[in-house]
């Protein structure tokens, strides 16, 4: 049975908060030439960088004994990243060009507006419960869910599940100083995932794209995917970018 999306506040004390922004700008500036994969990830075209770090075992416990609660049932997390969303990152697709440029320069681009359309978390299929923990942000833009929207504050959790209830952002214009920055937890049973016994995904790349194909299909996609994407339209041509 899905659990109902809904949003659980002030979920960190002061000092858990503190202890996740220091373990998330530990891991901010490490380069990819030694780190690989687990280095940061720009991804200019959603404005957005992704930041890999390892949980302390009083996060882990906080978050997980959560995800037992709503579950019910005996879960562990699966995957988690840190994501923010700014202004600074758009059409930036090396940090060393980032941190070597200036704000001026950087604040002569266009106006960001990032696309991230329906979809379901295709490496979260045997998912039980998402944890989308809002870390800080100085804009309001809206997570939906199933066509339900909800906007987060800073030390909020929404919860859902990215795996089996199609979700996307709102479309937003992001300006200069505005961001966003979340924390995503994917929890499954134990019993329920290779990754608690394997290193090697069962789940060959042809067969995720055909799952992706089968998703695509579904009457529920088709229907939020047209939505957006007539709402995204409406959007760029109030922002005189529709001929862009």
């Amino acid at each position: 049975m899905l659990i109902k999306p809904h949003i659980i506040s002030n979920f960190l004390i002061d000092e858990e908060i503190l202890e996740l922004r220091n373990l998330i700008e530990e891991n901010r500036y490490k380069d990819y030439a030694i780190y690989g994969p687990n280095a940061p990830i720009l991804h200019a075209k959603l404005s957005r960088i992704s930041i890999q770090f390892q949980l302390t075992p009083r996060l882990t416990k906080k978050f997980e004994d959560l995800a037992k609660f709503l579950t019910q049932t005996d879960v562990a997390v699966t995957h988690y990243n840190y994501l923010e969303y700014d202004y600074k990152y758009n059409g930036i697709d090396s940090l060393d060009k980032y941190h070597e440029s200036d704000r001026e320069k950087l604040e002569k681009k266009e106006m960001v507006i990032p696309n991230l359309p329906p979809h379901l978390d295709m490496d979260n299929v045997n998912n039980e419960v998402t944890l989308d923990y809002q870390l800080a942000c100085n804009v309001d833009w809206a997570v939906v869910v199933e066509g339900e929207k909800f906007i987060m504050k800073n030390n909020d959790v929404l919860i859902f599940n990215g795996g089996k209830q199609i979700h996307w952002r709102e479309n937003i214009e992001i300006e200069p100083g505005q961001f966003s920055e979340v924390v995503t937890f994917h929890y499954s049973r134990i019993d329920n995932n290779w990754k608690f016994y394997s290193n090697l995904d069962p789940v060959t790349k042809e067969e995720k794209q055909m799952i992706l194909d089968h998703q695509m299909a579904t009457p529920r996609m088709k229907k939020y995917w047209e939505s957006y994407h007539k709402e995204r339209k409406q959007f760029l041509k109030e922002k005189g970018l529709d001929k862009k």
